[in-house]
């Protein structure tokens, strides 16, 4: 997670990597209690945690965030072409100057966002914090809606 959100490199890298998680989690374990355990096994059940999560997320399932922090789903959109919001299509700009912009006709006029719903969060500037998938997961949704023709909920 970084603060800071530019092209090029972040003022600040990597806040709170694995390691300074599991430093705060150790801190009050005693050697002998059951849970304590190795950095590498801290690390391999929180690696494997997220990836379920992303497993639950392209099935098509919806994830609550634990302590009323929202929910993560996946939404399928209905672009309206009429709307400047259309992305454009930056490949065919760079190489012919002209500007278009992407229809999703594979996809019959939808795009698919991998969402943060905040509408029920209980905790106080939730604002300040934003959602940022990982460039895998975003690269398994497209090859899923691509390839295998997965569908998903339709946000009215």
């Amino acid at each position: 997670m970084c603060a800071f959100y530019s092209r090029g490199k972040n003022k600040l890298q990597n806040l709170y990597k694995a390691t300074e998680m599991y430093e705060f989690y150790i801190q009050n374990k005693e050697k002998d209690s059951p849970y304590y355990i190795s950095k590498t096994e801290y690390i391999s059940i929180v690696n494997l945690y997220f990836k379920r999560i992303c497993e639950l997320l392209l099935e098509g399932d919806m994830f609550y965030v634990p302590f009323g922090m929202g929910l993560i789903q996946i939404l399928k959109i209905k672009i309206d072409i009429n709307k400047t919001t259309l992305t454009p299509d930056w490949g065919l700009y760079n190489k012919t100057g002209v500007k278009t912009f992407h229809l999703n006709e594979h996809t019959r006029g939808y795009k698919y966002n991998i969402i943060w719903s905040k509408k029920d969060i209980k905790f106080v500037n939730n604002a300040m914090y934003r959602f940022q998938p990982v460039r895998s997961l975003k690269s398994t949704l497209a090859r899923l809606i691509k390839v295998d023709k997965k569908d998903y909920i339709e946000r009215y």
